[in-house]
């Protein structure tokens, strides 16, 4: 890869990756706080909460079977197209109530 020769860069790239995880698990409740009025925010959350648990185990079940058929590269072809929808529905939250 394009760091290998040069492990700091390696644990670097490794580092920032989790800040940018870490960061993306903490805005990820703004499209859901910009999509529920303040009033039903309380009976939403566990609907939230269901959501995004069966989201996590739905992605690693299919990747599981994509690796199944098609090599590596293909993972990272679905998760750039569900991005790409992912962005397209992002359109539709409301900005605010």
């Amino acid at each position: 890869t394009a760091v290998s020769g040069f492990p700091p860069a390696g644990i670097a790239m490794l580092i920032l990756a989790c800040v940018c995880a870490s960061w993306l698990d903490a805005v990820s409740n703004a499209p859901f706080a910009r999509a529920v009025r303040p009033h039903q925010r309380a009976e939403m959350a566990s609907v939230y909460t269901t959501y995004r648990d069966t989201g996590r185990v739905m992605s690693q079940s299919a990747f599981t079977v994509i690796l199944l058929v098609f090599p590596v590269a293909s993972v990272f072809a679905v998760t750039g197209l569900g991005m790409l929808g992912g962005a397209w529905f992002s359109r539709y939250i409301p900005r605010r109530y």
